[in-house]
């Protein structure tokens, strides 16, 4: 994990301690229960997302981002309690979880197709009439298919984190997971065809296992970039791109 920038504001990229990891990753797990933790105007459980953020079978790989993305930051941030100051920072949270800077893996969402975007905000700051407005204002820098164009899940909690006024979850579906999940593929085999630590697991299971977990992903990895392919829907309806067939 890498912080974007240092507590002193000056940019820096910093290699994070096993620390910073664990409070990234504990962070995220305390946005997404907040909702089954607490009251809201606008509450979203784990069979919502499941329900809204999977369009077909096996694309199920969800992409996640947070702001603020490290806890030290975001003390530091907050000093200004006007509801002015909070509408900048709002809309500021918004633009930064869908940057590429913001996200939990390598990868760059803007480069790619969005199937299914979910915002998940929680602070007693923050209003309905927030989320709408940036997700109107963020919606048209995202690339939907036609055939989902308002793929958008919100929700809204009304306890905010110890750390900061607000907190902003983002989960969405976006073909760019590919990347990851290619490169792991590639990493792995390169290690099978090296014969490298398979002796460890050729003891509990057939070879052949190593095969099929590999089609496997792949077939995850086709998938999200033919999903991708069809593009929005000014391209997909010029180019006559219909509704991909994945239902298997």
């Amino acid at each position: 994990v890498k912080s974007t920038a240092s507590a002193s504001g000056d940019g820096e990229v910093q290699t994070g301690s096993f620390e910073h990891m664990n409070s990234v990753a504990a962070h995220l797990l305390a946005n997404l229960t907040a909702p089954m933790r607490f009251d809201g105007d606008l509450n979203v459980d784990l069979n919502e997302i499941t329900m809204n953020l999977v369009p077909f079978p096996k694309v199920h790989f969800l992409c996640s981002s947070m702001s603020p993305l490290h806890l030290s930051t975001a003390r530091l941030r907050y000093k200004d309690p006007s509801k002015g100051a909070l509408t900048k920072e709002i809309d500021r949270a918004f633009d930064s979880v869908l940057s590429r800077q913001s996200q939990l893996f390598v990868a760059n969402p803007k480069g790619s197709t969005y199937l299914t975007c979910a915002f998940l905000a929680r602070g007693k700051g923050l209003d309905i009439s927030d989320i709408a407005r940036n997700v109107s204002r963020v919606s048209s820098g995202m690339d939907f298919p036609y055939w989902n164009a308002d793929g958008f899940k919100t929700g809204l909690c009304r306890a905010s984190p110890l750390s900061s006024p607000f907190a902003l979850l983002c989960l969405a579906n976006n073909c760019c997971i590919r990347t990851p999940l290619r490169r792991m593929t590639d990493r792995f085999s390169t290690l099978k065809k090296r014969k490298v630590f398979v002796h460890h697991y050729t003891k509990y299971m057939d070879e052949h296992c190593f095969d099929e977990a590999w089609a496997a992903v792949d077939e995850v990895v086709e998938r999200y970039a033919e999903l991708d392919k069809a593009g929005s829907g000014v391209a997909a309806l010029t180019s006559g791109v219909s509704r991909p067939s994945l239902l298997t």
